[in-house]
């Protein structure tokens, strides 16, 4: 994900702060999905390479105005290097027995993640009062969104064929080395990604 230009400061953003997956990693994310696509027999879009994340704060209207004092705040976090994680298998995200999402649930036990979610909620409420936000309580990494209709049982019985367990044994786990601010510009083909700001962990 290139990082833009400021946005128009009269603007809003759909934007989430997020650790990012090293490109290695979020490479080895993709090729994973691709090679998993034919034996699960159903049309997949992939995330580009380099834009694979977990969400830590998702703001669905931040001020523009507002990004760069929120940034100066969430800079404030010491850095105090990487944060490792290890991922869960391929599951796949139902909404009225229709599979929308393929992901990979994170474990991330590292004490400074809950440490780092907290600053940034207050250091956007800091400047932004009264602002929504949505705090998940499980991490995930979308790997790949599912381009037709799946029912559930199709999806589970696809999933627990042969090659893609051995696939997922080949991509599992990391380390997340940055933090990024990303707007989030929805179309219909998928979420264009464009980062914002970031910073090392």
């Amino acid at each position: 994900m290139a990082i833009i230009d400021s946005p128009n400061p009269n603007d809003s953003q759909r934007a989430f702060f997020a650790c990012c997956c090293d490109s290695a990693l979020s490479e080895a994310l993709h090729k994973q999905i691709g090679e998993m696509e034919a034996r699960l027999k159903f049309g997949l879009r992939r995330p580009p390479a380099g834009s694979h994340h977990v969400t830590l704060c998702f703001v669905p209207a931040l001020p523009s105005a507002s990004i760069s004092g929120i940034w100066r705040e969430i800079q404030l976090f010491p850095a105090d290097g990487p944060i490792p994680f290890t991922l869960g298998p391929v599951e796949a995200l139902t909404r009225q027995d229709r599979c929308r999402l393929l992901l990979r649930r994170v474990e991330l036990k590292h004490e400074r993640v809950a440490a780092l979610q907290r600053h940034i909620e207050l250091s956007i409420r800091r400047v932004c009062a009264g602002i929504e936000l949505r705090l998940p309580t499980q991490y995930h990494i979308t790997v790949a969104r599912i381009s037709a209709y799946v029912s559930r049982a199709v999806c589970k019985s696809a999933l627990s064929r042969g090659g893609v367990a051995e696939a997922e044994s080949n991509v599992a786990g990391g380390v997340f080395q940055k933090l990024s601010l990303i707007r989030s510009e929805l179309t219909p083909s998928g979420p264009i990604y464009s980062t914002l700001h970031e910073r090392e962990l």
